[in-house]
């Protein structure tokens, strides 16, 4: 099985090592708010890490549960420091026994810290290498990836560089904190929805996208398969698969359009025939792209599937309807 996205690896490792500094941070300084970035960074290298063969499944499995009830946790415990800053009472006697940073002030490090976050996830974002979740466009995952960093460096530079004896300016980290929360609670809700099938999944054991690829490239040699996700939906069982293909036209060619209409219509009966026979698959998505076999420089794939392609028949099936119903698509 190949990986959710091109060029994952990039960003699943950056990320990596991103989510590893603010989780060292968090446990050095214990700023609720500085850890907010870490559940989106958390979230996204869910989606980064499908299971390459059937029997790494499980394993995967396992582990992106713990990492979703980790995400879960650090989102809930920020909520409930959060509201026990802001109704206990803080007087210069006091003994409070938590450890996080109550002052309001952030230290530099988180500053810098959110900056880059922001930044890496924004370059992931724009440049194709984060998954679209259902999204025609960017802005919404960016919002959704970006806005916890946004505003840890807001705060903290507000904190550093900005003083005030007023009781909001005092209590600016927990406030941000619950209405961050608040917010990421509410994005994340559509994002799960969407990310469940890639999380609680796992790959039939009949099936072999190598067989696939050979037995594809023999019967029709300008077809390559550029993606490959099929995978069993947990709890029900059902196969899905979703499949990106490149097809190699002649666009100089007036009529590579029916070209390619042909040899996509052949391609999708072969897939769909193949799957059936080794695994039942009951939901097949397959998204054609049209390449300039003259051309060896590799195109950015624009995202075709959409609501409108997968009511109709679970497909884009020629250029005019992946113009048609797939406005971001260009053939």
């Amino acid at each position: 099985m190949t990986s959710l996205n091109h060029g994952w690896p990039i960003a699943f490792w950056t990320l990596l090592a991103l989510s590893l500094v603010e989780a060292c941070l968090f446990v050095w300084h214990g700023v609720i708010l500085g850890v907010l970035p870490l559940s989106t960074s958390l979230l996204l290298l869910l989606s980064l890490a499908p299971p390459k063969e059937p029997t790494e499944s499980l394993r995967s499995f396992f582990w992106k549960l713990v990492a979703g009830v980790v995400l879960v946790g650090v989102v809930f415990v920020n909520c409930t420091h959060a509201l026990e800053l802001l109704t206990e009472q803080i007087g210069p006697t006091d003994n409070h026994h938590h450890g996080h940073n109550e002052a309001g002030q952030i230290p530099i490090s988180y500053l810098m810290t959110a900056v880059v976050d922001a930044l890496l996830k924004g370059f992931f974002v724009f440049s194709g290498r984060t998954p679209t979740f259902g999204y025609r466009h960017s802005a919404p995952i960016f919002a959704l990836l970006c806005t916890p960093a946004i505003a840890v460096a807001c705060v903290a530079g507000g904190t550093q560089f900005l003083h005030s004896d007023l009781w909001l300016w005092e209590h600016l980290v927990p406030i941000s904190t619950l209405v961050l929360s608040g917010s990421t609670i509410a994005l994340i809700i559509p994002y799960f929805k969407y990310l469940k099938d890639y999380i609680f999944h796992s790959a039939p054991e009949t099936f072999n996208v190598n067989t696939l690829k050979e037995e594809l490239h023999s019967k029709l040699s300008q077809v390559r398969i550029r993606h490959c996700h099929v995978f069993r939906v947990w709890p029900r069982g059902a196969v899905e698969a979703h499949f990106r293909l490149s097809i190699e036209v002649n666009k100089q060619d007036q009529n590579w359009g029916k070209e390619g209409e042909k040899v996509f219509e052949e391609a999708n009966r072969f897939i769909r025939e193949h799957l059936v026979g080794k695994c039942e698959s009951n939901k097949i998505v397959i998204e054609p792209h049209f390449v300039d076999r003259r051309s060896p420089k590799e195109e950015k794939y624009p995202i075709c599937v959409n609501g409108a392609c997968q009511s109709k028949r679970l497909t884009c099936c020629s250029p005019e309807e992946i113009s048609e119903n797939c406005g971001s698509a260009k053939v």
